[in-house]
């Protein structure tokens, strides 16, 4: 006892007992709304104040615990958070940890960087909850500021981190790189299609597309929202893979112990489960493909020709290497049909963007100049060996065939 280590250990053991405390706490504010009578204004009051002290606190567990306890507040009314003053009060939090700039950027420096990118990803994911779940007209007082004063500096780091990331390399750090460009990625989705500015894609695009196309971005992870954006209707032709179990609900909903009301109150619950399919690396995946389809339905035809080529390259060279592996694999059948493509990902940022674009037309048409490029992605996709691939290719022609109309429907039958 009175020793550095021990004194650490007994630090550490409080932190993570407020991390419990906030825990629990979060969970009885968002259980406030499903209660017949409420509960004291007192307490969800005390909630928020005892969130801005934690953030104004400093130290990354800290704030980890304000922000559980503010997206807890996010459950209430809306018109409650929505006041001015809550609002005013939710401003200062963010400010405290994302408007600042992170100076000399090194190998020295690695585990405060760090230690920034894992309070950043958590306060932008607060961010995108509240801008998620608020009312437009009661978000939009922080749009502005979100843009002039929060946006900026956390684009700056984003590409200051990729520049340096050679240097700074470690499992710790690449898995607070992967959380934090999520979390930013997940931020650009939500906000309005304004805030997408040339400035803003120029930095953020090119990691976007390199996470979908390049494996090695992302240690060959595969996204898993593809599951999620086939058409249910569609199951009774083509079985799910293990991995699309893996992906979809549990089949037994009490197993775990939780309602489905229980979780969708407590959404901030679901990071705490693990598993491959919950690591940084899917997640960035996951808002990878979110936003490429956000900025493929709002770009001009040339942008869109751009963005196609590289998706039609990197399913060319994944559809050849899949083959190869097939071909020279001494795997059973059973286990390379249940094997996760390389084209998941590509697959599903081309459906996304379609679906993005049947669900809210865009004012920039899209023209069959772009079929070729189109179809590079998709022949690749369609003949693939995974079921969950094929079905959403076929559903991207399908989609095509509603926005070009006949004369695509007469190509494609052509080909």
């Amino acid at each position: 006892p009175g020793t550095p280590a021990a004194q650490q250990k007994e630090t550490d053991a409080t932190l993570d007992t407020l991390q419990a405390h906030a825990h629990a706490v979060a969970a009885l504010i968002a259980a406030v709304p499903h209660t017949p009578f409420g509960g004291p204004s007192s307490l969800v009051n005390a909630t928020l104040n005892a969130s801005a002290d934690l953030v104004s606190s400093g130290g990354e567990r800290s704030s980890s615990a304000a922000w559980v306890l503010l997206r807890s507040l996010l459950a209430l009314d809306p018109e409650w958070m929505g006041a001015k003053q809550r609002l005013a009060k939710l401003y200062s939090m963010l400010k405290v940890v994302l408007a600042h700039r992170v100076e000399n950027i090194s190998k020295d420096k690695r585990d405060a960087v760090e230690s920034e990118l894992r309070s950043r990803a958590q306060a932008l994911r607060a961010l995108t909850s509240f801008l998620q779940l608020m009312p437009e007209p009661l978000a939009a007082p922080l749009i502005k500021p979100i843009l002039s004063s929060l946006l900026p500096p956390n684009s700056a780091l984003l590409a200051e981190c990729r520049e340096h990331a050679p240097a700074l390399m470690s499992p710790a750090f690449r898995a607070a790189f992967m959380l934090f460009r999520a979390r930013l990625y997940e931020l650009l989705g939500t906000l309005p299609s304004s805030a997408l500015s040339a400035k803003v894609l120029n930095i953020v695009m090119p990691m976007v597309v390199a996470d979908i196309v390049d494996p090695s971005n992302t240690h060959a992870s595969t996204c898993s929202t593809l599951s999620s954006m086939l058409n249910s209707r569609d199951e009774t032709l083509a079985a799910a893979g293990v991995h699309d179990e893996a992906l979809s609900p549990v089949g037994e909903p009490m197993r775990t112990g939780l309602s489905a009301q229980a979780e969708s109150a407590c959404e901030w619950l679901a990071e705490l489960q693990g598993g491959s399919f919950s690591s940084a690396e899917v997640q960035a995946l996951n808002a990878a493909v979110s936003l490429f389809g956000s900025v493929f339905r709002l770009q001009t035809s040339d942008v869109r020709q751009q963005l196609l080529g590289h998706l039609g390259t990197a399913a060319s060279k994944a559809g050849l290497k899949d083959q190869q592996a097939q071909r020279f694999s001494l795997s059973p059948a059973s286990e390379k049909a249940d094997r996760c493509s390389a084209l998941t990902n590509i697959c599903a940022a081309l459906l996304g963007s379609l679906q993005r674009l049947a669900h809210k037309p865009s004012r920039s048409l899209l023209r069959m100049e772009l079929v070729e490029s189109i179809t590079n992605v998709l022949n690749p996709c369609l003949s693939d060996a995974d079921t969950s691939v094929r079905r959403g290719a076929a559903q991207c022609v399908g989609l095509l065939g509603a926005l070009l109309g006949e004369q695509y429907a007469t190509r494609f039958l052509s080909l």
